[in-house]
C-alpha cells in the first residue's frame, strides 16, 4: 500500500525526481526527465516484450508493438469526430492541405493514395503512384479497370465491352 497525503507519489533515484504518480482529477502518470520514453512492458509467453511505447521528443508519439483494437471511432490530424457512424476520421491541417490514405507494398516502391485534394473544391482523389493500373472490383469479380495510359475499361459482357477515353466510347 502506498500511501501519500497530498496525492503524490514522487518516484526518485539518488535524490533525481524521475517518475510521479499523481491524484489530481484523475490518476496521472508524468514521467519527470525531459524527453524520456514511457515504455508499457509485459511477459508474452516467457519473453519480456515492449507493448507500447509512448514517445516523449515527439510529443507522445504511441507506437504499438503489433496490433491495436479501438471500440471506437478514432480521428487523426484532430481531437473531434464528424459523428453519425464514421469509424475513421482524416483530416489535414493547415491552408490548401488535404488529407490523403497512402497504401504501399511492404518494399515502399509502390504506392496508392485515396484522399481529399487540398484545393478549396474539396475535391476527392484517387491516385496511383507507379505505373500500374486501378482496378475496380464488385462480388469478388474484376468489373473494370482504369489504365494507367488513362483508359478505362470494362470486362467484357454478353454484349461486348466498352472503353472509355477521353470522351469517346467505343464497343
Amino acid at each position: 500500500i502506498l500511501d501519500a497525503d497530498g496525492g503524490d507519489i514522487l518516484l526518485k533515484d539518488g535524490g533525481t525526481h524521475w517518475f510521479n504518480l499523481a491524484n489530481s482529477s484523475g490518476a496521472n502518470l508524468t514521467s519527470m526527465v525531459q524527453d524520456a520514453d514511457i515504455l508499457l512492458r509485459g511477459n508474452d509467453g516467457g519473453s519480456i516484450i515492449t507493448a507500447l511505447s509512448l514517445d516523449m521528443s515527439d510529443a507522445g508519439r504511441a507506437t504499438f508493438n503489433n496490433k491495436a483494437s479501438f471500440n471506437g471511432a478514432i480521428a487523426v490530424g484532430q481531437s473531434t469526430f464528424s459523428g453519425g457512424s464514421v469509424l475513421a476520421d482524416f483530416h489535414g491541417s493547415g491552408s490548401g492541405v488535404g488529407a490523403q490514405l497512402a497504401f504501399a507494398n511492404d518494399h515502399n516502391t509502390s504506392k496508392f493514395y485515396v484522399g481529399i485534394e487540398g484545393n478549396t473544391s474539396g475535391d476527392g482523389f484517387l491516385y496511383q503512384q507507379q505505373d500500374a493500373d486501378i482496378n475496380f472490383y464488385t462480388n469478388n469479380t474484376l468489373h473494370a479497370k482504369l489504365h494507367n495510359d488513362g483508359a478505362f475499361v470494362t470486362t467484357p459482357t454478353a454484349g461486348g465491352h466498352a472503353v472509355f477515353n477521353e470522351g469517346s466510347v467505343d464497343a
